[in-house]
Order: C-alpha cells, then sequence, then structure tokens
C-alpha cells in the first residue's frame, strides 16, 4: 500500500523557499489597530479635563500636560506622552522630597552640634 503526503504550503509545492517579510514594515492590518487604539486613548485623555486641579495632582498631570498630550500629531500615542508625563512629574516630586529631607537632616545635625 503506497501513501502520500499532500502538501498545501504554495511556497513548498512551486520548490522555493518562502521569502520572510523584513521586520521593520508593519502590515496595514497592524497599523490600522494601531491607529484605533491611539483613538480611543485620545478619547480617554480628552476626559481628563472633566477631572479637577486636584484630582488630576494626585496622578502626577495637570491641565497643561493634557493640553501638551492631546496637541500631540494623529499619528503618535498621546497616552505614551502622558504616561512619560506623569513618570517625569512623579520623579521630581521624589527628588524635592529627597531634598527637603536630606535638608532637614542636615539642620538637625548642626541643632545637635550646636547643643554641645
Amino acid at each position: 500500500m503506497m501513501t502520500s503526503t499532500l502538501k498545501t504550503d504554495t511556497a513548498s509545492l512551486s520548490g522555493m523557499t518562502p521569502v520572510a517579510r523584513p521586520a521593520t514594515k508593519r502590515s496595514v492590518w497592524q497599523k490600522i489597530v494601531a491607529a484605533a487604539r491611539a483613538w480611543r486613548h485620545r478619547r480617554t485623555i480628552a476626559n481628563l479635563y472633566t477631572f479637577d486641579d486636584t484630582m488630576l495632582r494626585d496622578i502626577g498631570l495637570n491641565r497643561g500636560d493634557v493640553a501638551s498630550a492631546l496637541s500631540e500629531p494623529l499619528f503618535r500615542d498621546a497616552s505614551d506622552v502622558l504616561a512619560r508625563r506623569a513618570s517625569e512629574s512623579r520623579a521630581a516630586y521624589r527628588a524635592q522630597a529627597r531634598e527637603a529631607l536630606q535638608a532637614a537632616a542636615a539642620l538637625r545635625r548642626g541643632e545637635l552640634n550646636n547643643v554641645d
């Protein structure tokens, strides 16, 4: 009894090796999905305008951050810009807090030295 295998790959049927797409090019579908995601993020970010200044400050943002993120070109995801700004704001706040703690510690050391 003879068995044969059916090859469904068109490249193997023609005897040619398949050619891989360059990794730098994205497919049209991926671009559409990315554009839809960016548009959805923009709508969500636009809702941040309804937050008051205290709520925005709690998440490390201000109205200027929201406005500048939405003013980015449409092909750029505004949520990436906003996340970067929030991260920079938190880092600046931590640096200020660290400096204040160091100044307080230096002041205490100086006060203790004056007591002698």
